[in-house]
């Protein structure tokens, strides 16, 4: 694949990134420039389309024109530096963008990782994207989400800096796609730990057990309370000051918590 210039507003693929960045494809956006040329580095993380604006391939050609005979799979564009931050999600200022498939990971692969976190209807993808980064970051762990918003957005792969591309993820649709993947879990030997304001043992007493799944729910609704029966309640101590914790805060505390005792 040579590099393709400017296709113009009325060209198919344009509409087509139009309606990505709309969120109407199942497709999405990454403008990390980082991480989009580490995902070059796996065939399993590659993008369908890279978006080059021409100020940055001008700084350096002889890079961008290896770069590009060596990943002939993948669909380049030289777009003006405007016509790039006027079809991307956001505003550009990285110089490259990535169109994504989604790739769901299989329940086979997500347990076979020793940590996971299990995110019950977390509706900000801002939230859910620095809880991929953190899981990935500290312990390669796997990421589940059950209801919420969908892991596979632009806004989501922007809040981790990448690491949707790197990290197994597992959407549950509905919630009673939840229920059976926490059964499936526990048959496979997972010990369920859920996050409660005020129920359960302190997070810094918690007993892990080596193969721990971490459930975390919506910050205004919380986790189910029939799942305090069903898990191993606990809470992060806070001051008398809040009642709780943002979710992506919570969740870093405890990969953080399981990493001490398991990496």
């Amino acid at each position: 694949m040579t590099l393709v210039t400017d296709p113009g507003r009325h060209n198919t693929v344009w509409k087509e990134w139009r309606r990505i960045a709309r969120g109407n494809d199942t497709r999405y956006f990454l403008e990390h420039k980082e991480a989009v040329l580490e995902s070059l580095a796996a065939p399993s993380s590659a993008p369908d389309d890279l978006l080059l604006a021409r100020g940055l391939y001008s700084k350096d050609p002889d890079f961008w024109d290896g770069l590009i005979e060596r990943h002939q799979g993948v669909n380049w564009y030289l777009l003006e530096d405007k016509s790039l931050d006027a079809v991307v999600s956001v505003s550009s200022s990285s110089g490259l963008c990535g169109v994504y498939p989604p790739r769901p990971s299989s329940l086979d692969v997500i347990v076979g990782h020793r940590f996971l976190t299990v995110l019950w209807n977390v509706t900000d993808p801002g939230n859910v994207g620095t809880i991929l980064r953190a899981n990935r970051g500290l312990t390669d762990g796997a990421v589940v989400t059950v209801s919420g918003c969908n892991p596979w957005s632009a806004k989501v792969a922007r809040a981790s800096a990448g690491s949707l591309l790197g990290c197994a993820v597992l959407h549950c649709r509905e919630e009673a796609s939840g229920y059976q993947l926490l059964s499936d879990l526990q048959d496979r030997g997972f010990a369920l730990h859920a996050a409660f304001p005020r129920c359960g043992t302190s997070l810094d007493q918690v007993q892990w057990t080596g193969r721990d799944a971490v459930i975390l729910g919506n910050e205004t609704r919380g986790l189910p309370g029939n799942l305090a029966q069903q898990t191993r309640p606990f809470y992060i101590p806070t001051t008398q000051h809040v009642e709780s914790l943002n979710v992506a805060i919570s969740a870093a505390l405890a990969t953080w918590e399981w990493r001490k005792c398991n990496v």
